[in-house]
């Protein structure tokens, strides 16, 4: 086993609690705001740890003086019950994000906006011992304040005084005697932060989703990657932001060098590297070809190609004067050879501006191909084009003139493919389970979906992608919600049936409950596994394929990127239910191999052994559909239907 460095440290407790005088721990009861209710518990709790939910008990390693608490006791403390929220709550309380995040001093200017690093930290413990996970990333905000640039309901904003945290518009008083409200913030701000601004009476006032008051002249709309899609400046802020974990590393241990009770050498811990497992594609005669990786899927055939001998109604279409026809008959020849598919396209080109161009397209009965050649975002044309169902794939005209052509056409064959319903390979070693499903319950705003299941089968071929519709009201959205959708749509069987269901994020109790009566009812045998992706954890390691343990948490790292900043994957829950019975699953090689080989299903690009994707597909897809819905506002049942990966 290889040793790899993670960026946590080890805590010298003794160090922490000598060098701040701590001798004691405190009990409070927290008393409910009239006006906040529970809120006013979930605001205060993480000061230290909750000891009784119910009476709104917490211990504190520091005396906390806020009216909303009130004293209970205090007693000499012992090292045995600290807990990692003790120094978690003590860390917060002495803000040591904001103290840390200072001593980067890396603010930068680009354009219209400013970059901002900020520390983020978290606390674990193993066996005995307390370590320190901390990491730092970038916020990007515009340069001009709310008051100056507008807003609206849903924008995500910073209030420059607190700005580790990002809101979200709530609601906006919109009156025009706001005068002695202004006022009455004013006071606070001047009271809280020490403000000398002069204030703008006139302004709106901004509510929150914590409801609180903010003034937009404070306030700054945080830059969000959508809005500036495929631009250069979206191009310049990423190559920035974009640094290599072995300097990332660098930096996170020179900030912390004053810290005394934190030791300066990141942990060192062994990794276990698996194997890469086989591909299968087919030859000419429909025999199974073992491959290591799609780079070699050229010479072959696709394993799956419901579409074989058929006739698709293709497009050419041309958003620059520069004529590619030689070329687009090239590609069109090569994908006919590959896909064994015949394509009816237009002899000449479609050239002029999108709205020209989406006039001259007759909606297809069944679906078509539009293939676009152009230097622009296409992203305007690509949805008219999914209105009429054809599914589109770009082709950017510096990669036609390139040296690297006959390798990006590979590439973009290999991607149309899927888009239009075919799956190009599988996986050799079957997984154990009648059905891999990847769900993510969350609702994303501006669409109709409480959510999204992907279901692959055994062979790790993708099968169906199903969007959860926002339920009736009184129904609550949950994994057992979205499992018997599925069986009523006749998507899956229940009886006597083995599941792993891959989870977007953590899971909870209330799902467990849920699932054992599914269990009961149906004999299946359901694994859970929680798959966390936003997280502060990093393996500083040329190396992938590889997974490591600590703090009862799992760390897959399945892939390599070309600025060497991988991230891995955390896996910290996982749960077997069998006969109405909900046991804690222990994450074993096995299992971790399953999902190590669920990363090699990239249906994007042509890669080579180390570029798998970061998640396991059906996590991938999941997130993928969930945030094409989320900018289009559209889900085109009808393609998937026909499990077309349209939106890849």
């Amino acid at each position: 086993m290889k040793e790899v460095q993670i960026n946590i440290f080890k805590i010298n407790v003794d160090a922490l609690l000598g060098d701040n005088n701590l001798k004691k721990i405190y009990y409070y009861r927290i008393i409910l705001n009239e006006e906040e209710g529970e809120k006013t518990f979930h605001r205060l709790k993480h000061y230290g740890n909750v000891e009784c939910e119910d009476k709104k008990i917490i211990s504190t390693i520091f005396p906390l003086n806020k009216p909303e608490l009130k004293f209970i006791k205090d007693e000499s403390l012992d090292k045995s019950k600290i807990t990692q929220n003790h120094i978690k709550g003590y860390l917060r309380y002495l803000r040591y994000s904001y103290k840390l995040s200072e001593k980067l001093q890396e603010i930068d200017e680009i354009e219209n906006y400013v970059i901002i690093p900020y520390v983020k930290f978290d606390i674990l413990k193993e066996k005995d011992d307390f370590y320190l996970n901390l990491n730092f990333k970038y916020r990007i905000r515009l340069k001009k304040s709310m008051l100056e640039t507008g807003f609206k309901e849903g924008d995500q904003f910073i209030f420059m005084y607190n700005d580790y945290k990002v809101h979200k518009v709530k609601d906006i008083e919109i009156s025009q005697n706001n005068k002695d409200k202004i006022k009455g913030i004013e006071n606070y701000l001047k009271e809280r932060y020490k403000i000398s601004d002069e204030i703008n009476y006139e302004q709106q006032i901004i509510y929150a989703e914590n409801n609180y008051p903010y003034l937009p002249q404070f306030c700054y709309k945080v830059f969000n990657f959508s809005d500036v899609k495929g631009t250069e400046i979206s191009r310049k802020i990423m190559k920035k932001i974009r640094i290599s974990n072995e300097e990332r590393m660098k930096k996170i241990i020179d900030i912390i060098k004053n810290l005394s009770f934190i030791e300066r050498e990141p942990l060192k811990l062994p990794s276990i590297k698996l194997q890469l497992p086989n591909l299968i594609v087919k030859d000419k005669n429909e025999n199974e070809i073992k491959i290591k990786s799609t780079r070699e899927f050229f010479s072959y055939y696709p394993y799956r190609n419901p579409l074989k001998g058929k006739t698709i109604k293709t497009y050419i279409i041309m958003n620059d004067n520069i004529n590619l026809e030689n070329e687009a008959r090239d590609l069109l020849s090569e994908l006919k050879e590959k896909l064994q598919i015949n394509f009816d396209f237009n002899t000449e080109p479609l050239i002029g501006s999108d709205d020209k161009i989406l006039d001259k397209i007759q909606k297809a009965d069944d679906f078509g191909l539009a293939i676009i050649f152009g230097t622009n975002n296409y992203e305007k044309i690509k949805r008219g084009l999914l209105d009429k169902n054809y599914i589109s794939q770009f082709v950017r005209i510096e990669t036609i003139k390139s040296n690297n052509w006959k390798y990006a056409k590979r590439n973009i064959i290999f991607q149309i493919s899927h888009k239009i319903g075919i799956r190009y390979f599988a996986l050799e070693s079957k997984i154990p389970y009648d059905y891999i499903i990847g769900l993510d319950v969350s609702r994303k705003e501006n669409v109709n979906l409480g959510g999204c299941a992907v279901i692959h089968d055994p062979s790790g071929i993708l099968n169906t992608i199903f969007p959860i519709t926002i339920p009736q009201e009184g129904e609550k959205i949950d994994i057992a919600f979205i499992i018997e959708k599925l069986k009523n749509k006749e998507c899956i069987k229940l009886n006597d049936k083995k599941f792993l269901i891959l989870r977007d994020g953590r899971i909870y109790e209330s799902e467990l409950e849920k699932l054992k009566k599914i269990s009961r009812d149906y004999r299946c045998e359901i694994l859970i596994i929680g798959i966390i992706k936003n997280h502060i954890t990093f393996i500083n390691s040329d190396d992938y394929g590889i997974y490591l343990s600590f703090a009862n948490v799992i760390f897959l790292l399945p892939h390599k990127t070309k600025s060497g900043n991988e991230k891995p994957l955390k896996i910290e829950g996982a749960y077997l239910i069998k006969n109405g019975q909900t046991n804690k699953f222990q994450l074993n090689e096995e299992i971790i191999k399953v999902l190590y080989n669920l990363t090699r299903l990239n249906y994007s690009s042509v890669n080579d052994n180390g570029m798998s994707i970061r998640c396991p597909a059906p996590i991938h897809y999941v997130d993928k559909f969930l945030n094409f819905c989320h900018l289009t506002g559209e889900h085109y049942k009808e393609l998937l239907e026909k499990d077309c990966l349209y939106f890849i």
